[in-house]
């Protein structure tokens, strides 16, 4: 019996105590739970004093009788100036309307040479409102003219000539 009675005091003793013996320490998530949380802190007491102090220089300001001067914002480097957006939205305006009034006058081009070889690709040389330019076939030459885009594309180079398409005229025009 005196067993008995050991056996029971021993088993209720280790019932009441086996919630503190199961608790060691604290897992990794509760102290990362527990960092999260001073950090957050920490950081919610600094912006306060941040706003503080912010509070406290705007209203030295204001006494002193003048309101603080708004930050001057530095000008964005990448923006397109007035000139080209109003180029931008005249060279979209002119490229979705099929009007033949609308379209940008023929830029005069003039043949100056072109080379046939054998071995390599055929070339030429183009005069377009005077200015040379190289090309080789299935090359497009854009010029901007009357504020509208203008697309020569140059479809063919024989012994024969140099066949160019001008788009948005839709011409073709053959050189010789």
């Amino acid at each position: 019996m005196r067993w008995m009675v050991l056996w029971l005091a021993l088993v209720s003793g280790l019932a009441a105590a086996e919630s503190d013996l199961l608790k060691v320490g604290k897992t990794p998530a509760e102290k990362l739970d527990e960092k999260v949380e001073k950090a957050k802190d920490n950081a919610q007491r600094a912006l306060e004093k941040i706003k503080q102090k912010n509070k406290a220089l705007t209203d030295t300001l204001y006494s002193l009788g003048e309101p603080p001067a708004p930050a001057a914002a530095l000008p964005d480097p990448t923006a397109p100036d007035e000139t080209f957006r109003q180029n931008f939205r005249t060279l979209l305006r002119g490229s979705s309307g099929g009007n033949k009034e609308a379209l940008p006058p023929l830029p005069d081009v003039k043949l100056a040479a072109w080379v046939l070889k054998k071995d390599r690709e055929p070339a030429v040389l183009l005069r377009i409102d005077g200015k040379i330019v190289l090309a080789r076939t299935h090359e497009d030459i854009t010029l901007i003219r009357g504020g509208q885009a203008v697309h020569l594309r140059i479809q063919d180079i024989g012994e024969n000539g140099i066949r160019v398409l001008i788009q948005p005229h839709n011409e073709l025009l053959t050189l010789h």
